[in-house]
């Protein structure tokens, strides 16, 4: 699968909404947002390190990788730069999960009425069904219907195809 740097935000913010929901509907975080915390983080490093999707760092792979697999581990992987290369990447790392953690914070902000119902009616249900959930959201709901769009014109990302 090809995967396009335009989306990324995007994405990324969608691995964040449930922490900010957590922090903005309970005024606290839980252990619940873990799963996603750690998607995230892993798509930052792997678009820093090995898609080369790094403002900072550029196009480049960084760390490689060895085909031995051990012991049913994952790939290995040897860094190939150095200490302050490796405090660059973790900047970077942190710096893409910062600006997802405010792009999903603004966009769930600029919904809140929708937050609410949803977050209410997961209270009494605990779980909602795909059908349900595009009821709470409005008719033909999809990403690009919500009030907030990170692929409009105006937000300097190119919207190369829709998202339903």
């Amino acid at each position: 699968m090809c995967w396009l740097e335009e989306h990324r935000d995007y994405d990324l913010a969608s691995f964040l909404g449930g922490r900010v929901a957590e922090e903005m509907i309970f005024n606290d975080a839980t252990t619940g947002a873990q799963n996603d915390l750690d998607r995230a983080t892993k798509l930052a490093r792997q678009m820093v390190c090995e898609y080369g999707m790094s403002e900072k760092l550029g196009p480049l792979t960084l760390g490689q990788k060895h085909d031995q697999v051990f012991l049913g581990r994952d790939f290995a992987s040897h860094p190939d730069y150095s200490p302050e290369i490796a405090f660059e990447i973790d900047q970077e790392i942190r710096r893409l999960i910062e600006e997802a953690y405010n792009e999903a914070k603004q966009i769930l902000t600029k919904n809140r009425n929708k937050l609410d119902e949803i977050a209410k009616t997961l209270m009494e249900k605990e779980t909602l069904e795909k059908a349900e959930l595009e009821k709470l959201l409005g008719e033909g709901n999809s990403k690009k219907n919500l009030s907030y769009d990170p692929l409009e014109e105006d937000s300097g990302l190119k919207k190369t195809e829709e998202y339903h």
